[in-house]
């Protein structure tokens, strides 16, 4: 999410010159976040993102290229939003970092490549965007995905004369994940969770039945067999042409479209040089026949910017499914009402979703203007890492944090409600620590992620401090959370942590803690977990069930699985 700020910080290490003004612009960010929040406006890069992520970007009447992208029904202005959405204005990206720079900066100049029709919105704003600086930057950014779009036509027709040169063979009747990584991956030989993606999509009754491979990408990866599925990697998300004929085609495609967008943009219709790597990947599927087409593919990270290619693949046959696993998008429920959320969902128009529960189908239909298919699967994990041994004691509690980041990363953030700061998050550990002692009960703490100079220093000293204590454990932020509910009597998990609906699903104990008193019991982001709000609740809470558990065992219970999928 923060990719922009982290490869900032990777170049200024290699590029001295690039530390100083990197350490000015994230003087600016600060000082732009202490400004919002002295002025009681910290929902206002949210609020201004809304705006900009409803206002059209093309011209009237003007519409993508049919001979470069074909004929496609869906809205012309909604894909060329999402690829902007996605590329700069995800919750965690370079837009909050440019935007705070220029509350934090004296002129309160808003650098930034925006279309002409949002930076009028900005200047309307008092953000003074619609400047002759930022037009060359725009422009600069269409010639840089204009030039993309060409290295990406080169790198196609290259790649396919290398396959067919070789002979190469391009798999069939499969299914697809694409945004797979390695931690997530089955090993041959090794046991995986058993709810592990790959392992429930084996056995997903409502699969395609001919499937009998599933391909990713990773190309470290060995193959694998899983629950009689075989596991293997490809090279690219998409089949090389598959003939002389094919390439011919594709190569003619190439040079006339490139041509087409280059003579567009100089006229300034800039829309066709912004797509045309993605347009290239669309060719790729129409030059392909259907049978070499997955059968099924899944994404998994990018929710906002559907790919231009899946709409032609859908059409030929495939089934396009996003998995939707987050279980935070819900902002806080306050007593005058729930918070407006900090990213549009409005855009989305992925034609299926697989989802854990009804609440995360109840979150997409809201916001959908479409009407997609759901897969309501359960929880679904993101990692097949093997755990190593520990002994669990009997009187235990698995708790989930989310650690806080350092002020320089967290300002970039962009949050307009500041709740997951240093001070919850510690008040967050140490209550349940004390709670625990109080109750002679061991404490197992995993962290959301693995402990870096990312997370706040005050923090990282509260985590080395625990680990003296004889009744806390701190586990590798790595270490599969199933494992650790299923061995342990109740789950503590931070708002709206989704470990907390793993051990529901599990018909294990569990409840989120508000250390900061803030939230109330009601709030839909809560998924139907209790909310224990304070010490005294989370106290008679855990006091209560800890006498049930030993009174009656910590055996898992199908049957109060609440509607939910069972496992397999």
């Amino acid at each position: 999410m923060f990719w922009f700020v982290y490869y900032f910080e990777k170049l200024s290490k290699v590029f001295p010159p690039l530390r100083k003004l990197h350490f000015r612009f994230l003087r600016k960010c600060i000082r732009g976040h202490y400004i919002l929040r002295k002025n009681g406006q910290l929902h206002v890069p949210a609020e201004l993102k809304r705006k900009l992520e409803e206002t059209r970007v093309l011209p009237d009447g003007k519409t993508l290229s049919p001979y470069i992208y074909g004929s496609i029904a869906t809205d012309h202005d909604l894909i060329v939003r999402q690829f902007l959405l996605s590329r700069y204005f995800c919750p965690y990206s370079r837009f909050n970092y440019f935007f705070l720079a220029a509350v934090g900066s004296t002129t309160k100049d808003f650098r930034f490549p925006l279309p002409l029709s949002w930076r009028r919105l900005m200047n309307d704003a008092n953000y003074p965007s619609n400047t002759r600086m930022n037009s060359i930057i725009w422009w600069l950014e269409i010639v840089f995905h204009w030039i993309r779009g060409q290295l990406r036509i080169f790198s196609i027709f290259f790649g396919s004369l290398w396959a067919l040169i070789t002979r190469s063979n391009w798999p069939s009747n499969y299914a697809f994940i694409l945004e797979a990584f390695e931690e997530m991956l089955p090993k041959e030989g090794y046991p995986i969770p058993e709810r592990n993606f790959f392992n429930w999509y084996a056995t997903w009754k409502e699969r395609e039945a001919s499937i009998s491979l599933l391909v990713h990408t990773v190309q470290t990866a060995r193959t694998a067999k899983v629950s009689g599925i075989t596991v293997q990697s490809v090279k690219g998300d998409l089949p090389f042409l598959p003939s002389y004929s094919s390439l011919g085609k594709f190569a003619f495609w190439g040079v006339s479209s490139g041509i087409l967008s280059l003579g567009k943009m100089m006229t300034g219709k800039w829309w066709d040089a912004l797509l045309l790597a993605e347009g290239a990947k669309a060719a790729m599927v129409r030059y392909n026949p259907k049978e070499r087409l997955a059968r099924e593919y899944f994404f998994m990270y990018d929710w906002t910017y559907r790919p231009i290619w899946t709409y032609w693949a859908e059409s030929m046959g495939s089934k396009i499914h996003f998995y939707f696993y987050s279980t935070n998008s819900e902002q806080f429920k306050t007593r005058s009402g729930y918070i407006p959320l900090l990213f549009d969902w409005r855009p989305i128009n992925w034609p299926s979703y697989v989802v854990w529960d009804r609440y995360q189908k109840d979150f997409i239909a809201r916001h959908s203007r479409t009407e997609p298919q759901f897969h309501i699967v359960g929880p679904l994990h993101l990692s097949g890492r093997v755990p190593s041994e520990i002994y669990y004691k009997e009187r235990s509690l698995a708790v989930f944090d989310v650690m806080p980041m350092r002020l320089s990363l967290y300002a970039t953030f962009g949050l307009s409600n500041e709740y997951y700061v240093r001070s919850t998050c510690i008040k967050f550990v140490q209550d349940i620590a004390e709670i625990a002692s109080e109750l002679n009960c061991h404490v197992y703490l995993k962290s959301k992620r693995m402990v870096s100079r990312r997370v706040d220093a005050s923090y990282r000293y509260l985590l080395n401090n625990l680990q003296r204590h004889s009744n806390v454990t701190v586990l590798s932020g790595d270490y599969p959370a199933e494992t650790l509910i299923r061995k342990t009597a109740i789950s503590v998990s931070m708002p709206w942590t989704s470990t907390a609906l793993m051990a529901e699903y599990f018909a294990k104990p569990a409840c989120y803690y508000d250390s900061a008193e803030t939230l109330l019991h009601d709030d839909r982001g809560a998924h139907g977990i209790p909310v224990c709000i304070g010490k005294n609740e989370l106290r008679h809470y855990l006091m209560t069930l800890l006498d049930e558990t030993a009174a009656h065992g910590t055996a898992v219970d199908d049957s109060k699985r609440h509607g939910l999928p069972p496992i397999h």
